[in-house]
């Protein structure tokens, strides 16, 4: 097998995980998982968004938009962007606004840079 195999089955296994505590998903990717991968860890962050309840502690949300900025990177935006076209039709997915203002955050950051993500 190849790298890219791997990688895609990695995220298959990361997407199929349990999610059901949100809270501490997010608290053990951005400890545990971070110390191997910020992508990853972001990733993880961003499936647990998706199956989040609708009252969601600003705290997480804020833990989320922290790591996506300082560690997001244009894979990190083209994942975003990829779930929230896939669950924009589903009605257990609380936090749209959140995963637009996560792809506002990383267009903005890459605009420093003279990149647009949105025309990548």
């Amino acid at each position: 097998m190849n790298i890219e195999t791997h990688y895609n089955q990695l995220i298959a296994y990361i997407e199929s995980l349990d999610y059901s505590n949100v809270e501490q998903v997010i608290n053990y990717a951005s400890k545990e998982i971070f110390k191997y991968s910020a992508e990853l860890s972001i990733m993880v962050m961003v499936n647990a968004l998706i199956r989040a309840p609708e009252f969601l502690r600003e705290k997480l949300s804020e833990r989320v938009i922290s790591y996506v900025y300082y560690e997001g990177s244009f894979t990190s935006y083209k994942y975003i962007k990829s779930k929230l076209i896939e669950n924009n039709d589903n009605s257990n997915f609380y936090h749209k606004e959140l995963f637009e203002y996560l792809l506002e955050v990383l267009e903005d950051k890459y605009k420093k840079f003279k990149v647009d993500l949105k025309s990548r």
